[in-house]
């Protein structure tokens, strides 16, 4: 997909690779894990999220956004690690501007850890596995 020029300010512009699995088997099986997951949209928004009872780990990106491809594995490891204590979701920036807007997006990628629609953490740009396990575990731990 072409970069989205009217949106290219909001992505994340790193060339860190410190976030990247070290082993490219893992990075690649990882990779292609993350396009099964679920995406979240208009119409399943409210029930994904907001009605969801427990934390759930969004993820925003987009297509065009060359740091949103390299850390899309970070919603893969927490899904095998948290398995149904946490549920992990994407949402594509382009298509679901408006709940963008009501999340005052910034930057992409952006990891929003919500429970029942409230943001309890947000994680702009290229953050690592083990920054993302750290705000899970502080959240989870006051559940």
């Amino acid at each position: 997909m072409e970069m989205n020029q009217e949106l290219s300010h909001l992505c994340c512009d790193s060339t860190s690779e410190q976030y990247l699995p070290v082993d490219p088997d893992l990075a690649e099986e990882l990779l292609a894990e993350a396009d099964l997951l679920p995406e979240i949209n208009g119409e399943n928004y409210v029930e994904a999220v907001e009605e969801f009872p427990g934390v759930v780990l969004l993820e925003v990106t987009s297509d065009w956004c060359e740091t949103c491809a390299k850390a899309k594995h970070n919603l893969v490891l927490m899904r095998r690690e948290y398995g149904d204590r946490v549920s992990c979701v994407r949402m594509d920036l382009d298509e679901n501007m408006h709940i963008a807007e009501q999340l005052r997006v910034h930057r992409i990628p952006t990891l929003y850890l919500m429970k029942q629609g409230k943001v309890l953490e947000e994680m702009e740009g290229c953050v690592t596995p083990d920054e993302v396990r750290a705000a899970l575990e502080k959240i989870l731990k006051n559940e």
